[in-house]
Parts: structure tokens; sequence; C-alpha cells
């Protein structure tokens, strides 16, 4: 919007590692991965304005992530870890991030 045009663009580098299996005669599929992202300029929310936005600067998350599915309905887990890295708030989590997730 008008009232963020002067803030620095976000970007983001990103790598994930994983892999996947069939077993059971391939009725259950298994999955892992790592990840590890890395927002530079990450915007929040001003707390004082709604209206803005305002520079938290660099947001790295690191986790891990796994599943499974087959015949016999399975889920997932999620866990994150990571904050601000260098801002005044340094290590902090960010507004509105979890440390796990997990799916049924």
């Amino acid at each position: 919007s008008f009232a963020n045009v002067n803030l620095a663009p976000e970007k983001n580098e990103t790598w994930e590692l994983g892999s996947k299996w069939d077993v059971l005669g391939e009725r259950l599929s298994l999955n892992a991965a790592f990840f590890h992202i890395k927002k530079i300029n990450a915007r929040e929310t001003d707390p004082n304005n709604t209206l803005f936005q305002t520079l938290a600067g660099v947001i790295e998350v690191e986790g891990l992530s796994i599943g499974g599915s087959g015949t016999i309905n399975m889920g997932g887990f999620d866990s994150f870890s990571g904050g601000l890295t260098l801002a005044s708030n340094s290590g902090t989590l960010v507004f509105n991030s979890s440390v796990a997730a997990s799916t049924l």
C-alpha cells in the first residue's frame, strides 16, 4: 500500500531436504523433511498503527516435518524453531508464529 511504499522489499531464502518411503506393499507412505527458511526485511504490523507495517529484520525458521498416510488415515507433525535474528529484540518469537503443528 501507499503507506508502506518506503519499506525495503522482502527477500526469501529457502532449502529443504527430505525423503519419502512407500512400505507394506505401498499401503503406507512415510515422509520426513528438514527445512530452513530465511526472510530478509521481514514485515510486521506496526503495533501503534495497524495501517502501517514496520521492518522486523531477519526471521529464520528451521524445522522438521514428518508424516504418514495410508489405507488407515494417519497424520503428521511439524516442529519449528526460530525467531528474529537481526533486530533489537533478537531471539524472540515472531508475532503469530507457532513452535509446532499437527494434522490427523
